[in-house]
């Protein structure tokens, strides 16, 4: 075997090794979290101060984000059982597996799960309004979106503003996790509601 071949195996060789190097280091990378907060991770769920949204007014709340929130003792989280136990059995399930609670059929929230039962957004309609103080009841009415200067005054300049072919207008604060859509068509229709979801970046 000639010593030139010989070079060209040992060259082969360590080329082989630092790829599996780079792929080791990469997967290791990958389970690291990040340095900043992950607020996809259920660590975080718990962690922190939780203010429950029908004894406090969450606008006066300094750095307030979804994730410190409780509607009814239910935060983002949360697994189905734990719901069960505090609410009890939802007025209606409809056909996407959203839990509905109403008074006098009327929806004044409700719940979505993800596949591994734990609570994903909770979703607050108007009618919620009247359980909330302060400020608060002022997220629950459509005039947070169309009233641009009360908008900006409670929540700031959102992240996003969308606006559907139907009409429909979606604000989002990716920070706090709020997003609230609005919808009106003429006099008869108008539709409102404010969602909590995860928290998507930090600014």
């Amino acid at each position: 075997m000639s010593m030139r071949f010989i070079k060209i195996l040992l060259f082969l060789f360590f080329i082989v090794l630092e790829v599996n190097a780079s792929s080791d280091t990469q997967i290791v990378q990958k389970k690291n979290p990040s340095q900043e907060p992950h607020f996809t991770s259920p660590l975080i769920f718990k962690s922190g101060e939780e203010y429950e949204i029908t004894k406090i007014d969450i606008t006066t709340i300094p750095n307030i984000n979804s994730l410190k929130i409780s509607v009814k003792g239910v935060k983002l989280g949360d697994k189905k059982e734990q719901v069960m136990k505090l609410l009890g059995h939802p007025d209606e399930i409809n056909e996407m597996g959203i839990y509905f609670y109403k008074e006098s059929s009327v929806p004044l929230f409700a719940i979505v799960f993800d596949s591994e039962n734990t609570v994903r957004r909770i979703v607050l309609f108007p009618q919620f309004a009247k359980y909330v103080i302060g400020n608060t009841k002022k997220l629950l009415n459509h005039q947070i979106a169309t009233d641009e200067e009360l908008r900006f005054f409670l929540l700031g300049v959102e992240d996003d503003k969308i606006k559907a072919p139907t009409g429909r207008i979606t604000f989002r604060y990716l920070k706090e996790g709020f997003e609230f859509t609005y919808f009106k068509m003429g006099n008869d229709i108008e539709d409102f509601m404010f969602f909590l979801k995860y928290p998507a970046k930090i600014r």
